[in-house]
Formats: C-alpha cells, structure tokens, sequence
C-alpha cells in the first residue's frame, strides 16, 4: 500500500468523524425550555385631555358687592359682650411682649340668693323628718324600721308617751328641709301602704 493511498483513506476516516459529530448539532432540532420573550407589561393607557367649562351663573342670583363677612363656623356661638375685632399682633414679636387679652363672658343670668338656713330660738338650724308610722308594739315599729333600712332609708323609732298612752314611732331623716322628702315619701307611701307625714325634728 503506497503512501498517497493511506493519506486519502485517513482523511475519509477524518472526514467521516467530523460528518457524525456535525450532523446532530446541524440538523437535529432543539429541545431545550422555550423562553417566552414577550414583553407582560400592559400599554399606558391613553388619557384624553378636557376643559372644565366655566360654571355660569344663573340669572336668579344677584353678585356680591362689597365685603363678606365670615360665618362662624358649627359649635361656635357669638357670645354677649364679646370684642368685635381682635388686635393685631407682629409675627416678629415675643411671647412676653404680646399682651393677654382675656375674653369677655357672656353675661349670666342672675340667680336668687340662696335662702338663708332657719334657725330655731336656741340657734339650732330647723330639721324636718318623715312621721311613716305610728305603733303601740316596739315589735311592730322595729320590723319597719329594719325593712326602711334596707331600702336605704335612714330611719329610726322613738317612744312617744301622751298621758296613759305610749306608742313607737318610725321616722325617716332629718334633712333640712321639707321639700326633700317629696320623692321619698311618694315611694314609701306607696311601697309600705301608709300615710307618712312630714313634722318637725325635735331632739
């Protein structure tokens, strides 16, 4: 086998070699993920421009001439006395050179004088009690006593002698005055049946 022989038969092997190790990279289809390039962001959007036309005013409404003066806003009431203008005051100024205007108060109706307390001759104030009932057994008078105080009442019995007679008392009190027993003799009237009555408190 000459020389030139072997030369052409080792570059068909070479040749050959290459042909195999090409074809697939050639021609063979890819295989691989398939990438989505496409863009998932949405278009801006298009705004269209427009004029707000000029509101017209209606031929009902007459203009305003001159100055407005401000309302006061919700919760606030002008009160009686109070300054019609507020003074001015310089931005630049110092708290302590700034005097302190105090606001006037709007003026309050006037009240009665609280009625002097009655005093008796020996300088004592006047008391009043609630007379509920009157018994001639201290049982009897006891068990109301208890039942007033626990209703919350301030009650109390005392023995009363008129000539041969004694009786037991219940009272309620004293407070100062009569017109304080108005509800509580409207509810133990009616809660215990009796007809109470309002006397002087005696020591």
């Amino acid at each position: 086998m000459n020389d030139g022989f072997k030369q052409r038969l080792v570059g068909a092997v070479v040749l050959s070699s290459l042909v195999l190790i090409l074809w697939p990279i050639v021609f063979s289809q890819s295989t691989g993920p398939v990438v989505d390039k496409r863009s998932q962001i949405p278009k801006a959007p298009v705004f269209e421009k427009y004029t707000v036309p000029k509101p017209d005013r209606p031929v009902s409404i007459e203009p305003i001439v001159g100055t407005v003066e401000p309302v006061n806003p919700i919760g606030q009431v002008d009160m009686v006395g109070q300054a019609d203008s507020v003074e001015q005051v310089d931005d630049n100024a110092s708290l302590a050179s700034i005097p302190v205007v105090e606001p006037k108060r709007p003026m309050a109706r006037l009240k009665q004088p609280p009625k002097t307390q009655q005093l008796d001759k020996k300088g004592v104030p006047i008391a009043w009690v609630l007379q509920v009932a009157s018994f001639r057994k201290q049982q009897n008078a006891t068990e109301l006593k208890t039942a007033l105080q626990k209703k919350g009442y301030k009650a109390y019995t005392r023995r009363i002698k008129r000539g041969s007679t004694e009786s037991v008392r219940v009272y309620v009190g004293p407070k100062l005055s009569k017109q304080a027993f108005t509800k509580d003799k409207i509810d133990i009237d009616k809660a215990f049946k009796v007809q109470s009555l309002i006397v002087r408190f005696t020591q």
